[in-house]
């Protein structure tokens, strides 16, 4: 990819919404949490910074997990965050529908 194009994906993908999701933020600690459409953990974030608090018991050894977000097409996952699920997911549907019903 081109550099700046290269640049933005770096900084993107690594960026969470932060305070209502007019703020972004660069934050280590929930870089290290992988994505789960049936998460661990979940964060917030106000004036005086970030929390990451389990939804579930957690046990010692087990990853901790939050959701990317739930409505995103497997493109956009991919662009946005360098993978897509396995298992694909709704929109994913809707954009094979529409592509099929596009072409008969």
């Amino acid at each position: 990819p081109a550099p700046l194009s290269w640049a933005y994906a770096l900084v993107s993908s690594r960026c969470f919404a932060l305070s209502g999701g007019d703020t972004f933020g660069f934050v280590p600690f929930l870089d290290m949490c992988q994505h789960s459409a049936a998460p661990s953990a979940n964060f917030t974030s106000d004036e005086r910074g970030i929390v990451l608090r389990t939804l579930r018991p957690v046990a010692a050894g087990e990853e901790v997990t939050i959701s990317y977000g739930g409505d995103y097409s497997s493109r956009r996952t991919f662009e946005q965050y360098g993978f897509v699920l396995s298992e694909g997911c709704a929109a994913d549907a809707t954009l094979l529908e529409e592509a099929v019903a596009a072409a008969a």
